[in-house]
């Protein structure tokens, strides 16, 4: 009998902007791969489909043919998007059996169903929407922030089930001048690796995708995974990250996640930290990740504090947002898709969604022009920005326009190019 596994959103997603301002929760990446793919390879056998928002949708659909927002009347597993899923986990979600929901303490995990289209309106909602169905409480490791996924780096890259096919252990002796200290780095065909560099599993693997450029002198500490056409620069120190692909990295980068496209090429500091797409950081930008007094570092997600509880973290940096040359961010410091941040001293630590400006103050982005820098980044890159994505952005544009007027984003600019209200 055909199943049929989907993915889906909950009403939990929030905790995750900026980055969920842009993609579904299920596209952020989980090392090697995105949290879907990581889902779908539990289940090889079913038929995928999606369900994201509705604003998301157009652009969901045009990356390939899986279906989005349609589901076939079916058996059906449905999982949570916010899933970071275990072989065990996956033995006790079977696509077979009774119709029952799992749950995670209060969190909904997963529900197996023959009648698909009476779960899906229930399926961003909460424990009593469940009610009457035969419940199992299971240990599942859901993400609720970008922290989750940071925190969870380690763990995740050094699992041994991921497909080996194209992957090859590395041989030293194929790049003169290369040191590997440890046996656990793995490397993909047409990676080019400069004399001088140094490739450290002890702690954990080090996975090299297709493409991957390493300069001379760089050090590289497991666990890491560099994705397809990455560039790393001359001296980098990279260690504890998942950079995605087609990004140009320099200077000290720790315990961070780089979802794709995105550049940090000059020296600087870059740590615990999770960037989307699109993000250009200037040269010296750096990011404080630990707080003078070793309290726990709250971070503002869209005008609530939060209490991370962790002694360690850094930036959270939305799509298409850039820095400055020597721009500094402070401990947990949260800037939203489209922002434009520069000039001297700290800026504030949320920074709202298509805001322009620094410590001197803030106003708004002006769309059409960031809409023409963004095809200009894209088209460097051989990328479209097709309807579909520019649609999703002017969403975002407007959706966070009552945020930006929270915290204080002016909407104009002078005839002489000063913020609106600033003084000589």
């Amino acid at each position: 009998m055909t199943h049929q596994l989907c993915v889906f959103e909950d009403n939990r997603i929030h905790g995750l902007l900026p980055l969920t301002w842009t993609r579904p929760v299920y596209w952020l990446r989980t090392g090697l791969e995105t949290i879907e793919a990581r889902l779908r390879r539990c289940y090889p056998s079913a038929l995928p489909v999606r369900l994201c928002r509705p604003e998301l949708q157009d652009y969901v659909r045009e990356q390939d043919d899986i279906p989005v927002n349609r589901i076939q009347e079916m058996p059906t597993l449905f999982l949570n998007g916010r899933l970071l899923i275990s072989k065990n986990l996956a033995r006790q979600l079977t696509l077979t059996g009774d119709e029952r929901v799992f749950f995670h303490e209060d969190q909904l995990v997963a529900v197996r169903t023959k009648h698909p289209a009476r779960v899906v309106e229930r399926l961003g909602y909460d424990e009593k929407d469940f009610a009457g169905w035969k419940r199992s409480d299971v240990k599942a490791v859901m993400i609720s922030y970008a922290w989750d996924l940071i925190k969870a780096v380690g763990e995740l890259l050094s699992h041994t089930d991921f497909p080996k096919r194209g992957w090859n252990p590395l041989k030293p002796a194929d790049y003169p001048g290369t040191w590997e200290t440890g046996s656990r780095c793995w490397i993909h065909k047409n990676t080019i690796l400069s004399p001088g560099v140094v490739l450290d599993s002890r702690q954990g693997p080090v996975w090299l995708d297709d493409k991957v450029e390493i300069e001379p002198h760089s050090y590289i500490r497991g666990p890491v995974y560099i994705g397809r056409g990455t560039r790393l620069k001359a001296g980098i120190r990279l260690s504890h990250a998942v950079i995605g692909p087609e990004c140009k990295l320099g200077g000290e980068v720790e315990d961070t996640i780089i979802q794709g496209f995105s550049n940090k090429q000059h020296e600087g500091f870059l740590g615990h930290a999770y960037l989307g797409e699109w993000v250009n950081l200037g040269a010296g930008t750096n990011n404080s990740d630990l707080k003078n007094n070793y309290s726990p570092v709250r971070v503002v997600i869209q005008g609530r504090s939060v209490d991370t509880g962790l002694l360690f973290m850094g930036l959270i940096m939305g799509d298409h947002s850039k820095s400055g040359i020597n721009t500094m961010f402070n401990t947990g410091t949260v800037a939203g898709v489209g922002c434009n941040v520069f000039g001297a001293g700290f800026p504030s630590k949320f920074i709202p969604s298509f805001s322009w400006g620094g410590a001197q103050g803030w106003m708004e982005t002006d769309f059409n022009k960031f809409v023409e820098s963004a095809r200009k980044a894209m088209g460097r890159r051989n990328v479209l920005l097709s309807k579909a994505g520019e649609a999703l952005l002017r969403y975002v544009y407007e959706r966070s326009a009552a945020i930006r007027l929270q915290y204080g984003v002016l909407p104009a600019v002078s005839s002489e190019g000063k913020l609106s209200g600033q003084g000589s």
